[in-house]
């Protein structure tokens, strides 16, 4: 296995070595349990010269498939793990019709172990090849024949030349944040007013400049509870400092989005601010999860600079159009971080999460995992009935206008950096602890 699939990356890519463990301490406890079976099971299992070679197989690709996270590894493994488990009821019950299950498993097995070493190969390579691609070239965009991954690279000035651009959005909307307490209800100034006084009293005010816009944005993520969006806001800086997003640098915020991961839309139909993100750009890999956290909280921050916004909350859009195996991860510790970094500790109104295009396969997953997420979260989650090939498939989401620029909306750029520059347009001014100094801003 190449070492580079071995190392903790920069950019927030979970250490392999942590799986390997894990898995290794579980072939532990099979062979700790084992140890304590009977003598004469025991017996039975080691003249069976089948069932240690097939264990030692079934571990393998066990590894393998922790490592690489593939789903094809992962079926050899269960391929595997069947012929060890059918070997070891050959050797202790004996039968003819076992006999036979077992050869036809066992060939199985070897030819699928065999046909899963080339794709781990050819995985390997892929990945490989991935870590010289250069972060600060210029990738096709959603329009262009070219292709639509970040496998695609376009290094040369020629060939970029022939890319079409997105078209460019209408205008940089300027942030118009409360400057004012006269724009605020008795409700509103009141719970500003607490909110500030308990961040004073806890010791979270830090040295940041907290502009009104930026208490009223803590006060509406909970509702007015002060003291719930002060929590919020502490384990905001939990985060923060946990995972280092300080240390992100701004240009990878902007080389992300180049590939058309975030594209510009309007208003749903309560007048919510829409974040649209496009999966199929999203590769796990190469973005990894400090990035992925950062670029969530800068859309999130950007959405909310408005009045109208900080009010209504937002509501977030997954396209799984295209989606593909780099798209999606089986790493449960980095599911878990980012539902808890996005989800609950970052003081935004999210009123709702809808997956667009969905596969049918993740309704059937969310409706097992649904329990394991709280309850808060779970409860905002959609899954849009209709996929963007239909007609009239967005009337009861937005109006068309309010679409993306790609599904035929008015909100469109002209340019890979579009989207980010709005971004960052957005928060200008404000200083947000995962920012970092406005001299290193691209």
């Amino acid at each position: 296995v190449s070492p580079s699939v071995m190392t903790i990356r920069d950019d927030g890519r979970r250490d392999s070595w942590s799986q390997m463990l894990t898995v290794s301490l579980l072939w532990c406890f099979v062979g700790q349990t084992t140890g304590l079976l009977p003598e004469h099971v025991a017996k039975s299992l080691l003249q069976s010269p089948e069932v240690p070679r097939l264990l030692l197989l079934a571990t393998a690709l066990g590894l393998a498939a922790v490592v690489l996270r593939s789903k094809v590894l992962v079926l050899g493994w269960v391929c595997a793990t069947t012929c060890y488990v059918a070997s070891m009821a050959q050797a202790l019950y004996g039968s003819a019709i076992i006999d036979v299950w077992v050869a036809m498993s066992a060939a199985a097995g070897l030819a699928c172990a065999e046909v899963l070493t080339i794709f781990t190969c050819v995985k390997l390579w892929r990945d490989q090849a991935l870590d010289f691609i250069d972060p600060n070239a210029i990738f096709v965009s959603a329009d262009s024949d070219a292709g639509d991954s970040l496998y695609c690279p376009l290094l040369s000035e020629e060939k970029q030349r022939d890319v079409p651009r997105l078209h460019r959005r209408p205008s940089l909307v300027d942030a118009k944040r409360v400057t004012s307490p006269s724009q605020l209800t008795p409700e509103e100034l009141q719970c500003t007013r607490d909110i500030f006084r308990l961040l004073r009293e806890q010791q979270l005010l830090g040295s940041q400049n907290w502009c009104l816009h930026r208490l009223l944005q803590l006060a509406w993520c909970r509702d007015l509870q002060a003291e719930a969006a002060v929590k919020v806001y502490a384990k905001t800086l939990y985060w923060n400092k946990h995972l280092g997003l300080p240390d992100v640098p701004e240009e990878r915020v902007r080389w992300a989005y180049r590939s058309g991961l975030g594209v510009s839309a309007g208003r749903d139909r309560e007048g919510r601010q829409l974040v649209w993100v496009r999966m199929k750009f999203f590769n796990v890999r190469a973005i990894g999860l400090k990035l992925a956290i950062k670029n969530a909280w800068i859309c999130l921050d950007a959405a909310l600079q408005d009045l109208e916004s900080a009010r209504k909350g937002m509501t977030i859009v997954y396209d799984f159009s295209g989606i593909g195996p780099a798209n999606v991860t089986t790493n449960l510790f980095d599911i878990r971080t980012t539902l808890l970094a996005v989800g609950l500790s970052h003081p935004s109104r999210l009123r709702k999460v809808v997956f667009l295009n969905a596969p049918s396969l993740f309704n059937a997953v969310w409706a097992i995992g649904k329990k394991a997420v709280p309850a808060v979260l779970g409860e905002l989650i959609v899954f849009w009935p209709r996929f963007t090939s239909e007609s009239g498939w967005h009337d009861e989401l937005c109006e068309k206008g309010e679409l993306p620029g790609y599904l035929g909306g008015n909100y469109v750029e002209d340019t890979e950096d579009s989207y980010c520059d709005w971004l960052y347009h957005r928060v200008e001014g404000l200083q947000l602890p995962y920012l970092q100094s406005k001299a290193q801003l691209p």
